[in-house]
């Protein structure tokens, strides 16, 4: 078939029109950057330019109408001056959605039954404007700054060992010692990422064996201590990276976050021992322990916050139920807080949390149950479920099944909704 066979009768609207030269323009948006003492410029692409056609269309008088081009050439008017985008039939680019640009029209005496037109099209897109949109884990991390600096500042007034007796400093490492050794035994709570200890066991240790000179300088002991519990995120290894799986698992953060959530309370395994408030001695002691459980416990839960702002949830129960226990954490923070620049702090990160949480969760797919009828691989399960056999690495991982090549019929499974 020759290039003749393939060319298409020409319309604009539906009215057709005789063309023999038509062109184009296109190409790419670029800006050229060019910088001082060097020879070379940078070229920065934009994107793709809008693509312009023009064509020299010409309605003619012939028998098929009755040799009067008048009723064609109103009609093409009249496409040409309808509002909006129209379709466009290219004889060679077939079908484009366009906009007319220009239009001219002759006609001559001397050429009577015969309508020209010069027509400049661009082509025309969907109508969409930039959309505004928060930044809200940006804004989860700004507003967990302004809650750690307000913390330090609040345990910086409140903690003090100088000019007192020994005891009150011997008090304050031990629950210091207390709060280094329960961040010691985290990383034992789940898998951990490779080489994750390298660095946050070193530096743990540096922190344990510096406490009795850090205590004489609050502010550089609670930031010293807010830096290691902060480094709890990231220790965990990705469940799904053995599946070649990237995404990533805020929950294993959390679980051993979690343990530092109630770090000196009553009834805990690192309860501290009350002091009898009987000398200033004494009051400044129990001021110190209550200071140091405060600080380990609103440090742990703003890094809780900053690990859900940092990773990526794939079901919406998580995020939802992630949102709700942090929300609780956060209210029974400020419900102690008794410096109103803390207070207003922690406000701040449970408002900005919550409306990243409920943001990003909002399209999350949704789990449900699925019960297979017979024992089954687990590649097949996800084939039935998805289409997809590689999403398999979900389904072993969120209900934890032993052996992927022999899933257990009559057993209900946590799935997600969406493919």
């Amino acid at each position: 078939m020759s290039w003749r066979d393939k060319l298409r009768k020409a319309s604009f609207r539906g009215v057709e029109f005789l063309t023999l030269e038509h062109g184009g323009e296109f190409g790419r948006r670029s800006v050229t950057h060019e910088y001082p003492l060097r020879d070379k410029p940078y070229v920065e692409d934009l994107g793709r330019k809008a693509r312009t056609i023009s064509i020299e269309a010409f309605v003619l008088a012939t028998a098929a109408n009755g040799f009067t081009y008048i009723p064609g050439r109103d009609a093409l008017i009249a496409a040409i001056e309808q509002s909006g985008p129209g379709v466009l039939v290219h004889p060679t680019l077939g079908e484009l959605r366009v906009s007319v640009t220009d239009c001219r029209l002759s006609e001559k005496t001397t050429e009577g039954g015969l309508a020209r037109f010069a027509l400049s099209f661009v082509e025309s897109g969907e109508v969409t404007f930039p959309n505004a949109s928060a930044n809200t884990p940006a804004i989860v991390n700004s507003r967990a700054d302004a809650a750690e600096a307000s913390i330090t500042e609040d345990f910086s007034k409140k903690f003090n060992v100088k000019a007192l007796p020994a005891f009150v400093s011997d008090s304050a490492i031990g629950t210091l010692t207390s709060a280094t050794s329960l961040m010691g035994n985290l990383p034992k709570l789940v898998p951990m990422a490779k080489d994750a200890l390298a660095d946050f066991l070193p530096g743990l240790s540096t922190l344990t064996a510096s406490l009795p000179s850090l205590i004489q300088v609050p502010g550089q002991l609670a930031q010293n201590l807010l830096s290691q519990i902060g480094a709890v995120r990231g220790l965990a290894a990705n469940p799904l990276e053995l599946f070649g799986v990237s995404a990533r698992d805020p929950m294993n953060d959390l679980k051993m976050l979690r343990k530092l959530f109630d770090f000196g309370s009553p009834g805990t395994s690192t309860a501290v021992a009350s002091v009898p408030q009987t000398t200033p001695s004494r009051i400044q002691q129990a001021a110190n322990q209550q200071a140091i459980t405060d600080l380990v416990q609103r440090a742990a839960v703003v890094s809780a916050v900053r690990a859900t702002s940092e990773k990526d949830f794939t079901v919406f129960q998580d995020a939802a139920s992630v949102r709700s226990e942090l929300a609780d954490r956060l209210d029974d923070l400020m419900l102690s807080a008794s410096d109103d620049d803390v207070y207003r702090s922690l406000v701040d990160l449970r408002t900005a949390m919550v409306s990243d949480l409920t943001a990003r969760g909002a399209d999350l797919a949704r789990l449900v149950s699925y019960t297979p009828a017979g024992t089954l691989p687990a590649l097949t399960i996800a084939y039935d479920l998805y289409g997809d056999a590689l999403r398999d690495a979900d389904i072993v991982v969120r209900n934890r099944v032993a052996y992927p090549g022999f899933i257990m019929g009559g057993r209900p499974l946590q799935v997600l909704a969406d493919a």
